[in-house]
């Protein structure tokens, strides 16, 4: 597959070939079009196999996050920002140590993540700034 993996679509007739060609880090696969239909459920795959099926959204991304950090891996180098981010701002996770990126010297936040937190910050400056004034 030529696009990043960090989550996938597809029907459930496809998906053992989708799951044959995922790295064995975890990942979410959503059966159905998008993950804001009603009819979507989702797998949590790790190591070519499913590990997890027949979950919602919010279930299956909660797995993922949890089996990056209670086996202690890596986020994959093709999603690294994204997992990063979500862990950094969405879930509130900002760890003291740095990332769960690969090859990393310095234990810093992914500057992908950094450059959008910053803008996230404006944004929500401004909009404060612009609330009060109402």
């Amino acid at each position: 597959m030529g696009r990043p993996k960090a989550l996938l679509s597809g029907t459930s007739t496809c998906v053992s070939e989708l799951i044959s060609d995922l790295p064995p880090t975890p990942m979410v696969v959503v059966l159905g079009t998008s993950i804001f239909d009603c009819d979507c459920t989702c797998i949590v795959t790790l190591d070519g196999a499913k590990c997890f099926e027949g979950l919602s959204f919010l279930a299956a991304m909660e797995t993922l996050y949890a089996a990056y950090f209670c086996l202690n891996m890596k986020y994959n180098q093709e999603v690294q920002a994204t997992l990063e981010f979500i862990q950094r701002q969405l879930v509130g996770m900002n760890t003291e140590e740095g990332s769960r990126q690969l090859d990393r010297r310095i234990t810093s936040v992914h500057p992908k993540v950094h450059s959008a937190l910053q803008q996230l910050d404006k944004f929500k400056k401004n909009w404060q700034d612009c609330m009060s004034q109402i």
